[in-house]
């Protein structure tokens, strides 16, 4: 009897253990994996103001090349 429950005994601190090294590993990946997403984060917030910047810089070429068609007049052909 004594054969069984420390056998038990042993088979449940195994248990335990493998458990912890499971839950330690997932939190490992987990925080891996948080890491990555903020890396991917930070290179979409940079890539979206550089998108905002160019999209400005258009823009201001449009409007300026607008004033410009409107300010001289072109001559009409018949």
């Amino acid at each position: 009897m004594e054969i069984i429950d420390s056998f038990a005994e042993n088979w449940f601190s195994v248990a335990l253990f493998v458990g912890l090294l499971w839950a330690v590993f997932r939190v490992m990946r987990l925080e891996a994996r948080v890491e990555q997403l903020s890396s991917q984060q930070t290179k979409l917030a940079d890539f979206k103001a550089f998108l905002d910047s160019e999209l400005n810089a258009i823009k201001a070429d449009v409007s300026s090349l607008s004033e410009d068609c409107f300010k001289s007049p072109r001559p009409v052909r018949l």
